[in-house]
């Protein structure tokens, strides 16, 4: 497995966390947040260390992390002037830590900000506002995905996601959300046996930003989706030996942070 400081291309482990949490989308509607965010600009983005001075007590060495992500987007600027050189060192670097593997892996920064955007206590999403107002800003200066027919999966039967994703109803994933277009690339995180669930969703916004060549993983081919995505469950298939296919129509995005729909 590639250390945190080169540019792997392999599903790591992270990785494999920030699809399968899916399973932590539980469908019941949260409070709004975006009012969390009506002090925060568009062209006033934090530098990423001041960004994280709430949370970098929770993140394992945290002043080492920001080298590391730091010497990374150096790299990406180098490697790619062109198709990112706008963004500058510093939105490179917010985009760089999303997909950073911290050790142990739940105090990684994906999943300390995701778990606190899934809480129904919406107050702890405040110590996150800059980071994630940071990130939002970073993807919307970059394309969007072209790619509406996306893929998400997680090792667990779709019996249990319960009643709210049953056929006609309306789920919102309030985390950011990784999926992939690719179902190949999402098979390796699902596996071949066992309880599995795979996510077809059919996109009607380019909300969706394929951040590959800015994550420590590149073979994961992510496309990230921003928090609040919403979706109608249109039906589901049990196709045998555990795995079941679930179409999803996307609706828009609720209580959007920032609009990234292009």
């Amino acid at each position: 497995k590639p250390k945190p400081d080169t540019l792997g291309d392999s599903i790591s482990s992270n990785a494999l966390d920030r699809n399968v949490s899916v399973a932590q989308e539980d469908g019941d509607i949260r409070t709004p947040l975006a009012g969390l965010f009506e002090r925060c600009k568009e062209d006033a983005v934090l530098p990423l260390a001041q960004a994280l001075g709430p949370v970098a007590s929770l993140i394992p060495d945290c002043s080492g992390t920001l080298r590391l992500v730091e010497r990374k987007a150096r790299q990406v600027l180098r490697q790619h002037p062109d198709k990112y050189g706008h963004l500058g060192e510093n939105l490179v670097s917010y985009v760089l830590l999303y997909t950073y593997e911290s050790k142990p892996r739940d105090r990684s920064p994906y999943h300390l900000m995701c778990k606190a955007l899934r809480d129904k206590r919406r107050e702890h999403v405040k110590t996150w506002v800059d980071y994630i107002w940071g990130l939002l800003c970073a993807l919307k200066r970059i394309p969007p995905a072209t790619d509406l027919s996306l893929w998400r999966g997680c090792k667990m039967a779709f019996a249990a996601f319960g009643p709210n994703y049953a056929e006609g109803e309306e789920v919102v994933w309030y985390a950011f959300s990784s999926t992939c277009n690719k179902i190949k690339v999402q098979e390796q995180f699902t596996g071949p046996t066992g309880d599995r669930t795979l996510f077809h969703l059919e996109m009607r916004d380019r909300v969706g930003r394929d951040i590959r060549d800015l994550s420590w993983f590149p073979a994961e081919a992510e496309i990230l989706l921003p928090p609040g995505t919403l979706f109608r469950i249109e039906g589901s298939s049990d196709l045998g030996n555990g795995l079941t296919i679930v179409q999803m129509r996307q609706l828009g995005v609720e209580d959007p942070i920032l609009d990234l729909n292009q």
